[in-house]
């Protein structure tokens, strides 16, 4: 487990969270990730309690992982109120991203939330204008 240290959210690259079973959750967004030229693949982003109510998660989902769901960041439960939760465990996996894996942002396109989803696009958008801006 990597923790990102300057906001104290644990994340998981590759498949190093799939042993949290997440509970309820909402679709955060989802988008189009560019992993190589030509190549697109749906991910969905979702946000929850893991299925003991310890953790709040972030969840990636993607159609190429054997996986299903897996969790790529997370938090104590009660860390930070709901919306400000989902906000910072977005950031630190994308800053994750960026740190190991050398992804500048652009690769994520066409991000697409909820009516009256967990955050904003508004604020989904500002959040990698942050990181990769």
């Amino acid at each position: 487990m990597g923790f990102h240290e300057k906001h104290r959210v644990a994340t998981w690259l590759g498949e190093a969270g799939s042993d949290l079973a997440r509970g309820k959750y909402r679709l955060l967004f989802r988008c189009e990730l560019t992993s190589a030229p030509g190549k697109k693949t749906e991910v969905l982003f979702t946000v929850g309690p893991d299925e003991s109510g310890e953790w709040v998660l972030l969840c990636r989902e993607t159609e190429w992982s054997n996986e299903g769901d897996v969790a790529v960041a997370g938090l104590p439960t009660g860390t930070y109120p709901e919306p400000e939760v989902w906000g910072r465990l977005l950031e630190a996996y994308l800053r994750a991203l960026k740190k190991s894996e050398d992804y500048e942002g652009h690769e994520f396109t066409s991000v697409k939330t909820a009516p009256r989803g967990p955050l904003p696009k508004a604020e989904i958008r500002a959040i990698f204008d942050k990181v990769f801006g």
